[in-house]
C-alpha cells in the first residue's frame, strides 16, 4: 500500500516537473494560455453586465393564465426590464431607441398551449 502511494506520488511529481519545465521554456504559450481565458472572462462579464435589465416592451395579445405565467417568467429572469404596452407604442419606442426589443405574445397563446400545439412568439430586436 505504501509502495503504491510512493509510486503514485513520484509519477505526479514527474508530471508536474515536466509541465513546469515546459511552461518555463515556452513562455509565449504560457502567457497566451493565461491571457486568453482571462480575456474571455472579462468580455463575457461585460456582456452579462451590459445585457442585464435590457428595456423590453411586451405586447400581450392574450391575457390568459399561461400568457401571464410566461410574462412572469420573463420578469423574474433578471435579464429584462419589462413594460406591457400596446403594439403601436412599442413600435414607436423601438424606432426611437428607447427600448431594445419587443416581445409579442400572440392572441392564441393559451389555446395553443392547452391543445399542446407549438406557439410562435415574435421577438423584434434592435441591432
Amino acid at each position: 500500500m505504501l509502495e503504491a502511494l510512493n509510486y503514485n506520488l513520484r509519477v505526479i511529481w514527474a508530471c508536474a516537473k515536466k509541465d513546469i519545465r515546459s511552461a518555463l521554456t515556452e513562455r509565449a504559450f504560457t502567457a497566451m494560455s493565461i491571457f486568453i481565458p482571462v480575456n474571455i472572462l472579462i468580455l463575457l462579464s461585460l456582456f452579462v453586465l451590459a445585457g442585464s435589465q435590457a428595456p423590453t416592451a411586451v405586447v400581450m395579445n392574450d391575457q390568459g393564465p399561461y400568457a401571464q405565467q410566461f410574462y412572469d417568467a420573463m420578469a423574474h429572469a433578471h435579464s429584462f426590464s419589462l413594460q406591457q404596452i400596446d403594439a403601436a407604442t412599442a413600435h414607436n419606442l423601438i424606432q426611437s431607441g428607447r427600448i431594445v426589443s419587443v416581445i409579442t405574445v400572440p392572441a392564441d397563446f393559451d389555446s395553443r398551449l392547452q391543445h399542446r400545439q407549438p406557439v410562435t412568439v415574435e421577438v423584434e430586436i434592435i441591432i
